[in-house]
């Protein structure tokens, strides 16, 4: 059987440009695949090809897939150039860092919309189902790496790729299907830049407002914030800075309950500034020390947890079944973390213990799984109707020990969103940059503020944390963790091998599709109900 496959090397997606052009979106996307997990980038070369990180298709696929005797003796793991290949211990420590964000902060949120007993089943369930299509993903880059010929695939690429070899009713759909994942990707990582705002903001007012101590206790305060913020809100990354000493002090003469936006313009200037660093090598070294912050400040968080912690009967085993589709996106959001597993399994030295029994993956993602389980069964229990967006926020405002987590978290989140900024930005400086002539570096500085201020402005309009998150879970990784693996599985099994005996794997990929489209709508009606309802209300 012959497949058609075009040259990808033009515009079937934002990143699709020559191979010549793409050395600085490889350095991009490796360093943000590591943000939490990894000090530093992975560098792989293929046959002189970089190989994609995480989006974008930038490596030329074949005009022809060679005969099937070829296709079946081509070893696309033989033909890596790998200057520093990971080990499996190596490449299980950096998933779990990647996996170990402070989405876990808000699985307490997550259980309290969906109870105790329900919110342990489901999780391991959508875990489950996360790892699930991990493995899938994984297992056709390996097929359409032989179809093709090509060391390794980013998560784009695989799109193209399987869109490009499947049926020929979908063939004219590659560019479309490459160009999908990277929007979803850009959308996302601009939301969880929102959201880090929105986290830094709430969890820097609430930290000042209510500090009692006398003018020492508060330098103290100050000082910490000189080097790093404090906040305490719900989901994924923080930011801190210089600007939070500034506010403090003001919070401190004045006595004033300003609005949290004000936090929030406030905080501007100095994320425009960070945001102005177009070297990510000048960033690598806050990976490292975001890493060690998250781990320390949740441990703890634990050490809060397990005080007093009341009777099991104290909380509903199961909510309502209108907070469901919160749950749904808080712990989609939280637990699924596709965008690194290409690089990861792309840099290992022996890339077939990735996702082997019980493989690289598979241990992992049980760790993770129990961990985040574990952090939202156990901080709804403790903390029942008052458990707020991030964990952090429950913890007692009179103990500089607790008070602490908050600027751990804070420092975390605000290094975070510098990383996390870079790849939203490479992609629309890529499809932009030919505009602007001699006058592209100013145009990219201009660019970066506008985007930055856009961020700013969202968080603004959007300062209810909860339901942000859940819209960002349910809309983006619902489709990139969820929908797009089962549909490239068919694309890529649709003529060879084959659907299986009754078709079984089209009957199972459009089940978990369906269930991806169920957290999609649900989630996004549910969490725009209540955004439209939060809208434009004072945050106390």
């Amino acid at each position: 059987m012959e497949y058609k496959l075009r040259a990808a090397t033009k515009t079937t997606s934002l990143l699709h440009t020559p191979t010549k052009n793409i050395n600085s979106v490889d350095t991009v996307l490796h360093l943000v695949a590591t943000t939490f997990f990894q000090c530093g980038q992975y560098k792989c070369e293929t046959n002189g090809v970089p190989v994609t990180a995480l989006v974008g298709s930038t490596t030329p696929l074949v005009e022809k897939l060679a005969p099937e005797d070829e296709e079946m003796g081509y070893n696309p793991f033989e033909h890596r150039k790998l200057s520093h290949p990971t080990s499996d211990m190596d490449t299980l420590i950096h998933l779990l860092k990647g996996s170990l964000g402070s989405g876990i902060l808000a699985m307490p949120l997550a259980f309290y919309n969906s109870g105790l007993l329900f919110g342990v089943l489901a999780t391991f369930v959508i875990g489950f189902i996360c790892t699930y299509c991990v493995h899938v993903l994984v297992k056709c880059a390996h097929i359409l790496c032989r179809r093709t010929q090509v060391p390794s695939l980013g998560f784009a690429e695989i799109a193209e790729a399987a869109f490009l070899a499947g049926p020929p009713a979908v063939q004219r759909l590659s560019g479309v299907a490459s160009a999908t994942i990277n929007w979803f990707l850009g959308i996302d990582l601009l939301g969880c830049c929102c959201v880090y705002i929105v986290f830094v903001a709430k969890n820097l007012k609430q930290l000042y407002l209510d500090q009692e101590g006398g003018l020492g206790t508060y330098m103290v305060f100050v000082v910490i914030h000189t080097y790093g913020e404090v906040t305490d809100q719900q989901n994924v990354s923080g930011d801190n800075s210089l600007t939070e000493s500034y506010m403090a002090v003001v919070d401190f003469y004045t006595d004033d309950h300003w609005d949290l936006r004000i936090y929030m313009v406030l905080m501007m200037p100095v994320l425009i500034a960070i945001n102005m660093v177009r070297n990510l090598k000048y960033l690598a070294p806050l990976s490292m020390i975001a890493n060690l912050l998250i781990a320390t400040g949740l441990a703890i968080t634990f050490y809060y947890i397990f005080s007093d912690m009341p009777a099991l009967e104290t909380r509903p085993n199961f909510s309502t079944w209108h907070q469901l589709p919160l749950f749904f996106g808080t712990a989609i959001f939280a637990l699924e973390g596709i965008g690194v597993v290409m690089p990861l399994e792309n840099n290992m030295k022996t890339p077939t213990h990735f996702v082997g029994c019980p493989g690289v993956l598979n241990i992992g993602m049980f760790v993770v799984v129990t961990l985040y389980t574990s952090v939202g069964f156990f901080g709804y229990l403790k903390y029942g109707d008052e458990t707020k967006g991030s964990i952090t926020l429950n913890l007692p405002t009179e103990e500089v020990l607790a008070q602490s987590v908050k600027v751990m978290i804070a420092v975390a989140i605000f290094f975070t969103y510098a990383l996390q900024f870079y790849v939203p930005m490479e992609i629309i400086w890529k499809a932009v940059n030919h505009r602007f002539g001699a006058h592209k570096l100013t145009a990219e500085y201009i660019i970066r503020i506008v985007l930055v201020i856009a961020t700013v402005g969202i968080a603004a309009a959007i300062p209810n944390l909860g339901p942000f998150i859940s819209l960002v879970g349910a809309v983006c990784l619902s489709t990139l963790g969820i929908m797009f693996p089962a549909i490239i599985e068919l694309v890529t099994f649709w003529e060879d091998p084959g659907l299986g005996r009754f078709n079984w794997v089209l009957w199972k990929n459009l089940a978990i599709i369906l269930f991806g489209v169920l957290g999609f709508v649900t989630g996004t009606y549910s969490s725009i109900d209540e955004i439209v309802r939060e809208f434009g209300t004072n945050i106390e």
